[in-house]
């Protein structure tokens, strides 16, 4: 993948939270993937997940605790397969 595919394929994540329209998880997310997150929200332990379906429950998980949040990108650089991105997030926690 070229860098300028990685770097949008990042934004289109953040623009996906910021919008809490988790539609686009099936071409952002790959169909499996290693998840490294000791049991992200108390759901499931690390290893192999669907990949959309996962990132669809994280996703509903987080907004369902912080309804308001907006991500904001401060820093983004991309080479080879790699991808770095440096974030704020913001909005009042309810969970």
């Amino acid at each position: 993948m070229r860098n300028d595919d990685n770097r949008n394929l990042a934004l289109r994540w953040i623009a996906m939270f910021n919008a809490h329209d988790f539609g686009d998880a099936g071409s952002i997310a790959a169909s499996e993937y290693m998840e490294r997150v000791a049991a992200p929200f108390g759901r499931t332990e690390p290893g192999r997940v669907d990949g959309p379906a996962h990132l669809r429950d994280v996703a509903r998980s987080l907004i369902d605790q912080l309804p308001d949040l907006e991500m904001t990108v401060e820093q983004l650089v991309s080479e080879d397969d790699l991808i770095g991105l440096l974030g704020t997030s913001t909005g009042p926690n309810l969970g």
